[in-house]
């Protein structure tokens, strides 16, 4: 997973090298504040000080090698302590990443933003070292175009830093992904593009969705458009439901490019869909399984229902990835649920199918069977069983009366 996370960021990247500098600061002086126009790179080689980073109120000890990886559009001051003096490397560099890559054409857009940012604490200090002697030679100013033969030891500079932040940009793009997926599912009926999803993730489009499809197995546009239809499939299994309505509820307005829309994902036009019996089905409930088997349908099952009120988040989560691989790989029509769990198993499989509650305590279990009979076209099938059933059971409420 390390390769994975900082790959993945560098990866159809190139790499710019602008500037290195050697800066010394005596007797309490200050480097003025500037805003970067590239990203930088600090290594503080000895002395203490701070460092005062955009709006200026928290500043930051600049530490014998401590190391900073700071954006594009920072804005930075530093002083070094009363007394001491401060040595320090100031490396600038731009990365453009790939938009456009085939044989005969290749299209760069400047990356603006950073897998990880602030204070970098790194284990390989002496690896970052020479790398960074590497970079200096004996010069204390160099200036560098993107072929010169620095570059290879800024791209391992980079590395070495991902690699060794990687638990905390994994948490942190996890959660930056996760906030996204939730944007998502709230925001669904409203106007929501890749460029605005990344945004909120703070990252290039590009990163942001080859982030997003590692997780997902789907790109950032699928699984936006996936939920959509699945939400609509939801409504669409309702007696009542109506496809204007549908359409403007799934962030649709004309219902008729949304059936086009629907009939391309789903293979049928959303009236035909309404007729259809769904045999595909996971059950996620020991009891609504035994229904189906009763009504002769056979389903792919996945008792969770028990499992996940009592489950940590973390256990949670990875039981959520393996079943979340079965169910991409089975691609069912619907999945059948308990409403004390519907919300979870909206978050992780509402891209997926249609996710369909059986109100638990409300109904009975006739009204149990009735309901799931109707979404499996097997309403003659389950009225037969609970007569049969009504007549067995007749002698003993005759019995019990007397």
């Amino acid at each position: 997973m390390k390769e994975d996370i900082h790959n993945a960021f560098l990866h159809k990247t190139l790499l710019e090298f602008k500037q290195m500098e050697q800066v010394e600061i005596h007797d309490s002086r200050r480097w003025e504040k500037q805003e970067l126009i590239s990203h930088m790179l600090l290594y503080v080689v000895k002395g203490q000080g701070k460092l005062y980073m955009n709006d200026g109120c928290n500043a930051a000890e600049l530490l014998p090698n401590t190391v900073f990886l700071l954006p594009v559009g920072s804005v930075l001051a530093a002083e070094c302590a009363a007394e001491h003096g401060l040595h320090l490397y100031k490396i600038e560099f731009d990365i453009y990443r790939a938009m456009e890559w085939s044989d005969k054409r290749r299209v760069y857009e400047k990356e603006l933003t950073l897998p990880v940012s602030g204070e970098i604490r790194v284990e390989q200090q002496h690896r970052i070292r020479r790398l960074i002697r590497l970079l200096c030679k004996d010069s204390p100013s160099i200036t560098r175009m993107a072929h010169s033969p620095y570059q290879p030891h800024l791209h391992d500079i980079l590395s070495v830093i991902f690699e060794n932040r990687t638990s905390r940009i994994l948490d942190s793009t996890d959660n930056l992904l996760d906030c996204t997926i939730e944007y998502m599912q709230q925001a669904f009926s409203t106007n929501i593009t890749l460029a605005k999803l990344a945004d909120l993730a703070g990252m290039n489009p590009s990163y942001y969705s080859q982030l997003f499809k590692r997780k997902m197995k789907k790109s950032p546009t699928e699984y936006l458009t996936d939920l959509r239809m699945n939400q609509a499939k939801q409504q669409l299994l309702q007696p009542s439901g109506k496809i204007r309505d549908i359409a403007r509820d799934v962030g649709y307005k004309d219902e008729f490019y949304f059936s086009r829309r629907f009939k391309a994902c789903s293979g049928i036009a959303p009236t035909a869909y309404m007729k259809k019996r769904h045999i595909h089905i996971v059950s996620l409930s020991q009891p609504y399984t035994d229904h189906l088997f009763t009504l002769g349908v056979k389903p792919f099952v996945l008792h969770i229902d028990k499992e996940a009120p009592m489950m940590s988040m973390p256990v949670y989560d990875r039981m959520w990835e393996r079943y979340r691989e079965s169910l991409l790989k089975n691609k069912p029509d619907m999945i059948l649920c308990k409403d004390h769990i519907s919300q979870q198993m909206n978050r992780y499989f509402g891209d997926i199918a249609p996710i369909v509650t059986i109100p638990w305590k409300r109904l009975d279990v006739f009204g149990h069977m009735r309901e799931i009979a109707r979404l499996v076209g097997k309403e003659n099938a389950a009225h037969e069983w609970i007569a049969r059933h009504e007549e067995r059971v007749e002698p003993t409420k005759r019995k019990l009366k007397q």
